[in-house]
């Protein structure tokens, strides 16, 4: 199989301005929009070093970057993901060996993805690409799956799709069978998203009986976390438990691991064990997690509280998400509002939860969330009704355990005991 990698014009013949940090540097109230005009610099001069690492000027921007990173306060992750890429880009120049530049980008570009920051993701991706020299080297192939997998969460499916088709072509030159692997699973992810789950789930389980005759734990892992989405968007909860926990027991990687446990714990919650489902979700929130899954952790222990009419924890988690609003993208800041309104209105203070709710409303209309806006216009509608408990808990369905997802219970129960 041939690989004929992308030009360099469809991500390098226009100079990049690196719009999404200059947009967050110009957002009124934001505090950190000196730190993304720290970005913007810094990804300026890696822009100079891509063109020409001998060019006039360089050791000066470069200089100036770091300067300017040093002075910034607080001294944050982005900070410091930033500092690295310069302190590495100041190496380049001096040995001028461009490949250096590779590993930390692709860490920032995993930071920002973990962080949902994707078109600013897109965006180191995209000055990373710059320093391609149309090789087929291990560098390149992680790059476009990464490119491939954050096309895919910002839902530019086709363009998603080519980049794993590419990514799946670099690797099968290369003779990397797990990249292969991944980019495969990867579209089969697309499929989902859009809706081929019978063809997702053919594809899944081919690539998941290939990983077990190989004994490659890390592709099996990525396999069955798929098919566990794949089961739960098929109504199979109980067999979507048993495959995400599997998936988090056999991943090496920490986030990958709390990914597949909060999903067991989404799974278990819809299946009515609530109490399993918080021994998963206060696993993740008491590991070292990603921002952007300790708030989906903490957004399901307020539901699960609201579920077990337990006014205390409801009170706690609403509490420690208030402490993150200035921190939440609209998205967030929405979905917080809805579930706050929806708990309220389960714990009898309907006059509290109609003002939250309102707001929701208001706030999806402004950012154009439309899926968003109509959950909110209906919950709503649905307590103006006089019928709060059904807004608070449209899934109370208990499932007797079988032998697999008692398993799953008992595992996570064993994990919460010892502090994992």
């Amino acid at each position: 199989m041939s690989v004929t990698p992308l030009p360099r014009a469809d991500v390098t013949s226009i100079p990049n301005l690196h719009t999404p940090f200059l947009e967050r540097a110009s957002q009124p109230g934001n505090r950190e929009r000196a730190h993304a005009l720290g970005a913007f610099l810094a990804l300026r001069a890696v822009d100079r070093v891509a063109e020409d690492a001998t060019g006039d000027g360089i050791v000066y921007q470069l200089r100036a970057a770091n300067n300017y990173l040093e002075e910034l306060h607080p001294q944050t992750r982005e900070v410091s993901h930033l500092r690295d890429i310069i302190r590495v880009a100041q190496e380049v120049v001096r040995v001028e060996n461009r490949v250096l530049m590779w590993a930390p980008l692709l860490a920032f570009a995993f930071w920002l993805e973990n962080e949902l920051r994707l078109d600013e993701a897109l965006d180191v991706l995209e000055t990373l690409l710059a320093f391609s020299d149309g090789g087929v080297c291990a560098e390149e192939t992680a790059a476009r799956l990464q490119w491939a997998r954050v096309l895919k969460q910002a839902g530019r499916f086709a363009e998603s799709t080519r980049a794993y088709d590419q990514a799946a072509a670099m690797a099968h030159a290369r003779g990397d069978w797990r990249s292969e692997m991944v980019s495969k699973i990867g579209r089969a992810g697309i499929k989902q998203r859009t809706g081929d789950l019978r063809h997702a789930e053919k594809e899944l389980r081919y690539i998941l009986a290939k990983a077990r005759e190989r004994k490659d734990a890390f592709v099996e892992a990525r396999a069955l976390h798929d098919l566990s989405a794949n089961a739960h968007l098929m109504k199979r909860m109980a067999e979507a438990v048993s495959l995400a926990f599997r998936a988090s027991e056999l991943y090496e990687d920490p986030s990958q691991r709390l990914r597949a446990l909060h999903d067991t714990g989404v799974y278990l919650k819809e299946l009515g064990h609530y109490s399993a489902a918080r021994d998963a979700f206060l696993i993740v929130m008491e590991s070292d997690t990603p921002q952007e899954l300790k708030f989906n952790s903490m957004i399901e222990l307020l539901d699960v509280s609201t579920l077990v009419s337990d006014q205390l924890g409801f009170e706690r988690w609403k509490k420690e998400l208030e402490r993150r609003l200035d921190r939440m993208p609209p998205d967030e800041r929405v979905e917080f509002e809805i579930r706050v309104g929806v708990g309220l209105a389960a714990f009898g203070t309907e006059r509290e939860a109609l003002v939250r709710l309102e707001r929701a409303v208001s706030l999806a209309d402004a950012h154009g969330l439309g899926q968003r806006l109509f959950e909110a216009e209906t919950i709503l509608g649905t307590i103006r009704a006089g019928t709060p408990r059904v807004a608070a808990s449209p899934l109370m369905v208990f499932v007797e355990p079988s032998p697999e997802l008692q398993s799953a219970i008992e595992g996570l129960s064993a994990l919460r005991a010892v502090g994992v």
